[in-house]
């Protein structure tokens, strides 16, 4: 049997703790990997759950739509507000049609097509700024003389009334499904499973 020198005995006296260290780093990983991976796992569990969720809320809110019981009633009032501004649209270009059969827009409307054929034959620049503020100070005029004409104008009144009364009509009709939504069973039973799996996301995971 050989003779162990000094050397090589100091030697497995260094080597035999740097194996006991790895040993611990070894450990320590594996339970640090392990845990990580388990917060993974339960990351991808949480999300499948959204996701099963969001699909099931999404089917409940089809349903529940398909058979509101405010479907038809909506509809008709929709249906009925796209034709009240239909009618509104045609009044007011049949009233803005008459307008210049008003002595008052005539003259106005004479009085902007005689400053436009100055300011075209205008070649001072001094002249042609004057000219070009009258013009507008002239259509700012005949625009306000319009817009009390059609204010003036009873069917002009009549069709604006009707597009509100439409529009307040279609608006109340909404809410009150809105409200009978929410209150459908399986809607809300599937809106409080959707909100569970997110909050199970944010807090439990």
């Amino acid at each position: 049997m050989r003779f162990l020198g000094p050397i090589f005995l100091a030697s497995l006296l260094v080597i035999a703790p740097m194996h006991a260290d790895a040993g611990v780093s070894i450990t320590w990983y594996r339970t640090s990997n392990s845990g990580t991976s388990a917060r993974a796992q339960a990351g991808r569990a949480a999300r499948q759950q959204i996701n099963a969720a969001q699909t099931n809320f999404t089917r409940a809110y089809a349903l529940a739509m398909r058979n509101h019981p405010l479907n038809d009633e909506l509809r008709k009032a929709q249906a009925d507000l796209v034709k009240t501004r239909i009618d509104c649209d045609q009044t007011l270009r049949c009233t803005r049609a008459k307008l210049g059969d008003l002595p008052e827009i005539r003259a106005q409307r004479k009085q902007i097509e005689h400053l436009e054929r100055q300011l075209e034959e205008a070649k001072d620049a001094s002249a042609r700024l004057a000219i070009a503020a009258e013009l507008m100070q002239a259509r700012s005029k005949v625009t306000q003389a319009e817009s009390a004409a059609l204010e003036d104008d009873i069917y002009v009144v009549i069709a604006r009334a009707n597009v509100l009364q439409a529009t307040n009509n279609v608006r109340a009709i909404e809410e009150q499904y809105q409200t009978t939504l929410r209150s459908d069973p399986g809607f809300a039973a599937a809106r409080q499973q959707l909100d569970a799996a997110r909050s199970q996301l944010m807090h439990g995971v």
